[in-house]
């Protein structure tokens, strides 16, 4: 597998992800506008929170595509990811190195 065949999947992936994860939040907060119960209230915010964590997890694979589209000479804007996914504000993420992403894919492909 090339690196592009890689980005193409990891791109699959987070379009796959955020879609499943806008529709559950969706009806997550359709069920918060209809219960009166604050137990019920609390644990729909809850999931609602894990969810966010999910997008956190999203945007850093986005990271990875860019870093990988960077250092192998890959046009990202066919993946439609916009470049701030390089790093998102407040973030202790430092940047990959081509060394790191190597690396990686090397552990993978044992």
């Amino acid at each position: 597998m090339n690196y592009e065949e890689i980005v193409t999947e990891l791109d699959d992936i987070t379009k796959s992800s955020e879609k499943v994860a806008v529709d559950v939040f969706e009806k997550l907060e359709s069920a918060l506008s209809l219960t009166k119960e604050k137990e019920s209230q609390d644990l729909i915010t809850e999931v609602m929170n894990m969810i966010q964590g999910e997008d956190i997890f999203r945007q850093k694979i986005e990271r990875v595509i860019n870093s990988i589209c960077d250092a192998q000479g890959i046009d990202v804007t066919q993946f439609n990811i916009a470049p701030t996914a390089k790093h998102i504000a407040g973030d202790n993420y430092d940047e990959m190195s081509q060394e790191d992403i190597d690396n990686m894919f090397a552990s993978n492909n044992k």
